[in-house]
């Protein structure tokens, strides 16, 4: 029969470990909605820890405790043959923490806590890997804000330390240290939900800032068209009045009325600039976008675009919001030149069987500033992350970004595989 210390024991452990296989999937799965993951986590918990108190079966255990894991894994998006494997590598993760815990004990004193203390130390070794995977996989991680894991991680190396004093002290109850191990695990937990939560928050926020300019795009482009359309409509309403004026000149042989007037009807057509107008939304959206804000912002930079973009290509526009817009972003930043020198921004995107190019050059005077490996903005820290952004969303399509600094001109290109 087991002690109530032993069922505790089991109980609060089997609870951190489903936790943190929740944890687990959630690294490579989409997040689930919350009641999805409550509902799952339960009866996991429930068929693995009744299991382990009701039958003390280690065939039984295993059994029920690769059905847990498979129960959380099913209520998340993705293949049956994807939710399978992370399954077992999931399952396999567990059992090394197992026995990498009974390894690191072996040598300890004789002690009643013993059970206690191996099974804490298979759980925070399974929450270190957690922490660890975690940072490694999700490539969405700032620079600004990655690192901090590491704090987890010193926290978690901080709790063993007190558990082997713990453990080498033979005074101490078996109550006493289950409370200090329940204590240290919700602290662990708290410390990684608020990590996780504040990471969370700022990529939102980094995001927003992404949908923001994107939403900024779309409408500068739609008053150009609407303006356009309006245009059109007030040409085509007078375009009687129009030809009989063209007539009334020709009547009079005066060809050079003819051609100012002509001039005069074109002119009225093109009071929208628009340096990119191939039909596709994506392209000409951000473009026309950054042609409008150069023009008002800097009216002594010259803007050119080339543009070979076919009307029917598919690419993300948060994607290629990112790198165009961070792009010519830091060119509007950094384009600088020598007295008399003419300022210029060009951009130049080429499609050619399922490679896109997108070159973005401007011109600079003086050094280029580094920090590693990484470029910084004119405008000092802070500035120049731009860049580093670029990379991981080319990174997305297995492409690559490379830079080059000649006498007076910055150049980036991107090489994106669609």
């Amino acid at each position: 029969m087991d002690s109530i210390q032993d069922i505790l024991i089991s109980v609060v452990m089997e609870l951190v470990r489903v936790i943190l296989i929740i944890e687990y999937f959630q690294i490579f799965f989409e997040k689930v909605h919350l009641y999805k993951k409550v509902i799952a986590g339960a009866v996991s918990y429930i068929i693995t820890t009744g299991c382990y108190l009701g039958f003390h079966n280690s065939l039984i255990n295993i059994i029920s405790t690769i059905i847990g894991m498979f129960i959380i894994a099913a209520v998340h998006e993705g293949t049956l043959k994807k939710k399978i494997l992370h399954t077992v590598m999931c399952f396999g993760v567990s059992c090394a923490m197992d026995m990498l815990a009974g390894f690191a004990l072996m040598e300890a004193p004789s002690s009643s806590n013993y059970v206690l203390f191996s099974s804490f130390l298979s759980v925070v070794m399974f929450y270190a890997f957690v922490v660890i995977l975690r940072n490694i996989y999700r490539k969405r991680n700032r620079e600004e804000f990655s690192g901090q894991w590491a704090f987890l991680l010193l926290i978690v190396l901080m709790s063993i330390c007190v558990a082997y004093v713990l453990l080498n002290d033979n005074e101490i109850s078996r109550v006493t240290a289950l409370t200090v191990i329940i204590v240290m695990i919700a602290v662990n937990l708290i410390l990684y939900y608020f990590y996780t939560s504040m990471l969370d928050r700022y990529i939102f926020m980094q995001d927003n800032v992404l949908l923001r300019e994107q939403i900024a795009i779309y409408e500068s482009e739609l008053r150009a068209n609407v303006e356009q359309d309006r245009q059109v409509q007030a040409l085509r309403h007078d375009m009687k009045h129009h030809i009989r004026e063209i007539y009334s000149l020709a009547d009079k042989n005066t060809d050079t009325d003819i051609i100012r007037y002509l001039d005069e009807m074109s002119d009225s057509m093109d009071n929208i600039e628009k340096v990119a107008s191939t039909g596709n939304s994506v392209f000409d959206g951000i473009l026309n976008y950054y042609a409008q804000k150069i023009k008002q912002e800097m009216n002594n930079v010259n803007f050119s675009v080339i543009l070979k973009i076919p009307t029917d290509l598919e690419i993300s526009s948060f994607d290629m919001n990112v790198i165009l817009g961070n792009l010519l972003d830091n060119a509007m930043e950094n384009v600088s030149g020598e007295a008399g020198q003419e300022l210029q921004i060009e951009a130049v995107l080429e499609y050619i069987e399922g490679l896109l190019r997108i070159e973005v050059v401007n011109t600079f005077a003086g050094n280029v500033n580094k920090d590693g490996e990484r470029f910084i903005s004119h405008k000092g820290q802070g500035h120049g992350f731009g860049l580093s952004n670029v990379k991981k969303i080319t990174e997305k399509y297995s492409g690559y970004m490379m830079t080059e600094h000649e006498s007076n001109r910055f150049k980036v290109v991107v090489l994106l595989y669609l």
